[in-house]
């Protein structure tokens, strides 16, 4: 037989991904959650990472550094692939150090990338020995070089992740120089409330949606999508051609949803759940749009998204080149209900080229938006929602909005679409590594040095 085992050097291609700190943690937490833990310790000194939990332990240490195994318990709730643990680990370690307490065995086990690529996979066997401790689990990761320690920033998106559960009463502690919980983002009180509960190919949906008070903004949204204890995204599922502007609330997704590798976006089924939010809101979004836009502003808003649309539909028609890794549609197992849509095109960019229509009337590809965030930020690009927002306290994008630069607006627009369709593969995972914390980030702090005058 035809040896296919993987070279080890996979592990320093692994180790080049680029996940956010928030993310690498995020798994970690997930993991501790899904052990039944009721408290998680973060300690981030002197270059070390260190996260405990009293959680059950792991049944089977040898998982936690194992290409595709999972230590599924019965209180597992979001661990899927194997995958997500060792992710957190390459992307801040050389090495692993774990220490674990289950069922009265303390395990422990280390493992270093540089020997497992020496020795082909290879690693020392864990030690066992019986204890009377708690159970729980203890995993130390020494930073490797070029790599800090994540910021305050991380641990806002971490706690804004899974304010569910904070809310739960479960607990994060973030130990830095003293112990400090982290505290769950809250939805602020909406008007024209729409509450309701259905399926969608069998899955349960919860959505509870509004209308923002004057003067009231959301950072994060206008969606929470959440899926047990956690807020995979924010998103713009079911807004169809509204503005986003006065809008807020949560999609709670019970049993059943399939989610991707990083748990922050899903893969079947959105346009479907789309549709079903639109139906069932588009009330409450005509009277928002009647309170946040002009007819001169929705015109605007209406032209670049044709045009941007336009632009992308051009690039889609284009031949593709080798290793685009696009695909022409989507195939089910025999024999169950699935119905098949092959797309008409193959096509490199998130969103729909297909400029058809859904059921709830949006055009299919993307949606252009504003949006209010810190005036640093050029604005946002939604993959779940194929929205992308300009952020209207940005002053390049204020500039250029008042002047009504449509070219100006476009550019911007389009550099947030192609930063998502370079670094992220067709489900949302992260490709490549990138200076700064986001393109929206960087590219936000160089355009306030360029003039309206100028261009």
């Amino acid at each position: 037989m035809a040896d296919l085992s993987p070279n080890a050097a996979l592990l320093n291609a692994l180790a080049n991904q680029s996940i956010p700190w928030w993310k690498a943690l995020a798994e970690l937490v997930d993991n501790a959650f899904d052990a039944d833990a009721r408290r998680v310790e973060i300690i981030c000194k002197r270059r070390t990472l260190v996260v405990k939990d009293d959680g059950r332990g792991i049944k089977n240490i040898l998982a936690i550094a194992t290409l595709g195994h999972h230590d599924r318990q019965e209180s597992t709730q979001l661990g899927m692939y194997g995958i997500g643990a060792k992710d957190a680990w390459l992307f801040c370690s050389n090495v692993l150090d774990v220490v674990t307490v289950h069922a009265g065995r303390r395990a422990s086990l280390r493992v270093d990338i540089d020997q497992l690529i020496k020795d082909n996979w290879q690693c020392d066997d864990p030690t066992y020995e019986p204890t009377s401790d708690p159970t729980g689990t203890v995993i130390t990761l020494p930073l490797k070089a070029g790599r800090n320690l994540p910021g305050t920033e991380a641990f806002d998106e971490l706690a804004f992740a899974f304010t569910p559960a904070i809310s739960s009463g479960l607990q994060i502690i973030r130990d830095t120089t003293k112990p400090i919980a982290l505290r769950p983002h809250e939805m602020p009180v909406l008007s024209d409330v729409v509450q309701a509960e259905f399926e969608v190919d069998g899955k349960h949906v919860l959505i509870d949606m509004g209308i923002l008070p004057d003067g009231q903004q959301l950072r994060r949204g206008p969606f929470w999508l959440q899926y047990r204890h956690r807020i995979l995204d924010k998103c713009s599922l079911g807004i169809g051609q509204y503005s986003q502007s006065r809008i807020a609330g949560r999609i709670v997704l019970g049993e059943g949803w399939k989610l991707s590798k990083n748990k922050d976006d899903l893969t079947l089924n959105k346009d479907r759940l789309a549709d079903a939010i639109f139906e069932r809101i588009e009330p409450m979004l005509k009277k928002a749009a009647s309170l946040s836009e002009s007819i001169e502003s929705a015109a605007m808003r209406s032209e670049i998204e044709g045009q941007l649309n336009t632009a992308v539909s051009e690039v889609a028609r284009r031949k593709p080149g080798r290793n685009k890794g696009t695909s022409t549609g989507t195939v089910f197992p025999q024999g169950t209900k699935r119905t098949v849509t092959r797309a008409s095109m193959t096509r490199g960019l998130p969103g729909n080229a297909d400029c058809g229509e859904t059921k709830s009337g949006r055009r299919r590809g993307f949606i252009f938006d504003w949006c209010q965030a810190d005036p640093g930020v050029l604005g946002t690009f939604d993959r779940i929602g194929a929205r992308v927002c300009l952020n209207e306290n940005h002053p390049f994008v204020a500039s250029a909005r008042a002047s009504q630069n449509r070219d100006a607006l476009l550019a911007c627009s389009a550099s947030l679409i192609a930063d998502d369709a370079c670094r992220h593969d067709a489900e949302g995972n992260t490709l490549l590594a990138f200076r700064f914390g986001s393109f929206a980030d960087a590219i936000g702090g160089i355009l306030p040095a360029a003039k309206e005058g100028d261009q």
